[in-house]
């Protein structure tokens, strides 16, 4: 099987050695397997990689956005964009930039390169099974990775304590709609463990894709 792994995380460093370590396995069971990830691997050009090194005023303009968001959000639900439909980069360009055929996609980190409107491009292009990993909460929020004590996931988001929303209609709300419509369709397989499995059943966004 001819196996697509895209993550936003170094697979060579900390939580993203999570990706190295599914390449390994799955290559020992006899699977072809590409690693995607943001941006170059420096001593692993078997990685291949969405965008090259940042120039400095890319990186200026990054760490604004970062301002922005830190600013906004209390740190420990971490957010890393706001809208499905403004991702962190290009959704055209991230998908144009995979090359090859795959028999499934597995998409680990998403933080600072894709949203849901780049999975359903995505998926678009490569309409396989697809696997979003459990490594935090992304897969069943309306946009932060980590709920803490909130559970208004359950409902749809809005009224983000993430983002200090007195909002019904904020971009959690829009993004937990856009996130359910993109999960209906692409129906991906939803690992998870003992200690997320009922936030998985509860969510309002793979409610009933378990």
């Amino acid at each position: 099987m001819r196996i697509l792994l895209l993550s936003s995380a170094d697979p060579t460093v900390g939580p993203g050695t999570l990706v190295m370590d599914a390449k390994c396995r799955l290559e020992g069971e006899g699977h072809e397997v590409t690693i995607y990830t943001k941006y170059p691997v420096e001593g692993h050009p078997e990685v291949k990689y969405i965008l090259p090194p940042e120039t400095k005023f890319q990186s200026i303009i990054r760490r604004a956005k970062d301002y922005y968001l830190n600013h906004v959000q209390k740190h420990t639900f971490m957010f890393f964009y706001t809208k499905e439909t403004n991702p962190p980069v290009d959704s055209d360009l991230v998908v144009g930039r995979i090359e090859g055929e795959y028999d499934m996609v597995y998409i680990y980190f998403i933080h600072k390169l894709l949203s849901f409107q780049t999975i359903k491009k995505l998926h678009d292009k490569y309409p396989v099974p697809f696997v979003f990993s459990g490594v935090d909460n992304w897969p069943f929020t309306g946009g932060c990775h980590f709920v803490n004590d909130c559970n208004r996931y359950e409902i749809g988001c809005g009224k983000c304590p993430g983002i200090r929303s007195l909002l019904l209609k904020d971009f959690t709300y829009f993004n937990a709609r856009y996130r359910r419509a993109v999960m209906d369709e692409i129906n991906p397989i939803l690992p998870c463990n003992g200690a997320t499995e009922e936030c998985y059943r509860n969510s309002f966004v793979t409610k009933g894709h378990l």
